[in-house]
């Protein structure tokens, strides 16, 4: 437009563009930001003073010591997000009373574990709009929600489902049954001609702690819109360092959403693996590495080529190769690992 913003303007928009991906933000990444919009018309020290002018006004600090800010706007997204979850507690009726509920998994679905129940009968029993499942890694999420799709489709419900991401969407089509997509897609639709929804909905959002604020404020609209009920699945352990995704947790932490914890994993027969898995689902890390060594589960090779050369004869060594998985940190050493990887098999002529 030819119109040249101030420092203060310039600031606010990085704040406001951030938010667009994330609720979060450090003081650096919105000088990076501004100082691109901005493309040289201001000095850092401008934008350092806009910056600190604007705390506690359009910017909110969150938490001082780590450097942890949001702005106005994001924090009254956030507890609009929370007072509609409230205002949803006791919304819609339940489909089995609870000891109803119970005795049908319990007949029906003797197969599933403790926790897989536990979770069904939360989503069947609940009167809340909005519920969530906490599941760990591992507990059989997936085929809970199989046996959730079939009791609520048998209801006359029209099950959909969201993810964050395509992958996670495919898995909840294939592995629960549930036609599902991702909420990129889905949610743009919802004011279109294309969306009709049906007398009663019930929509399961997997990997909701990657969804964020103003994503899950607009699908809690939606939802109210249409008289549908939600069921966030996810893991507040996944993905700590974004930030975009604190809702899910947030929501747990303050009650305002009812939440069922899955903890019960199927992937470790072991016993001894189930504690080590046990001992991090809850970030006792020292004690499972400590089980680790007790069980000689963990190998240390200080020499950097000798370790490489390790890995690449342990992984080519197992018949079982293709379900091998080798996690590096560093790019140039997954570069030589598959280099020499590759080599190997070819060699032995796989």
């Amino acid at each position: 437009t030819g119109v040249k913003l101030s420092s203060w303007d310039t600031v606010h928009m990085a704040c406001l563009a951030i938010n667009e991906q994330e609720s979060t933000f450090t003081r650096e990444e919105v000088m990076k930001t501004a100082a691109r919009f901005s493309a040289g018309i201001h000095r850092n020290s401008d934008l350092e003073k806009a910056f600190h002018d604007l705390k506690g006004h359009t910017i909110v600090t969150l938490d001082k010591t780590a450097g942890i800010y949001t702005t106005r706007e994001m924090k009254r997204v956030e507890q609009g997000i929370v007072a509609s979850v409230k205002k949803g507690h006791e919304a819609v009726p339940s489909l089995f009373p609870t000891t109803h509920a119970e005795e049908r998994t319990n007949h029906l679905y003797p197969h599933l574990t403790t926790d897989q129940r536990n979770a069904l009968a939360h989503i069947l029993t609940s009167t809340d709009r909005v519920i969530g499942i906490q599941g760990d890694a591992g507990t059989g999420k997936t085929t809970m929600l199989d046996a959730a799709r079939k009791e609520l489709e048998g209801a006359g419900f029209t099950v959909r489902g969201l993810a964050f991401t395509g992958k996670a969407a495919k898995e909840l089509n294939t592995g629960a049954g549930v036609t599902s997509t991702t909420l990129h897609g889905f949610l743009p639709k919802m004011n279109t001609p294309e969306f009709t929804p049906s007398a009663r909905e019930a929509w399961f959002i997997d990997e909701a702690s990657m969804v964020g604020s103003k994503q899950m404020s607009e699908l809690i609209k939606a939802a109210e819109k249409v008289n549908a009920r939600l069921v966030f699945i996810g893991d507040t352990k996944q993905l700590q360092s974004i930030e975009a995704g604190r809702m899910f947790r947030k929501l747990q932490e303050t009650g305002a959403m009812k939440t069922v914890h899955m903890k019960e994993t199927l992937r470790q027969k072991d016993e001894d693996y189930k504690q080590i898995v046990a001992d991090i689902a809850v970030k006792r890390i020292d004690s499972a590495f400590e089980k680790m060594e007790g069980q000689g589960k963990v190998h240390a090779i200080p020499d950097d080529d000798e370790r490489r050369e390790a890995i690449v004869e342990e992984f080519t060594s197992k018949k079982d190769y293709r379900n091998i998985l080798v996690v590096t940190p560093l790019n140039r050493d997954r570069n030589e690992l598959n280099a020499r990887i590759r080599d190997t098999l070819m060699q032995k002529g796989v």
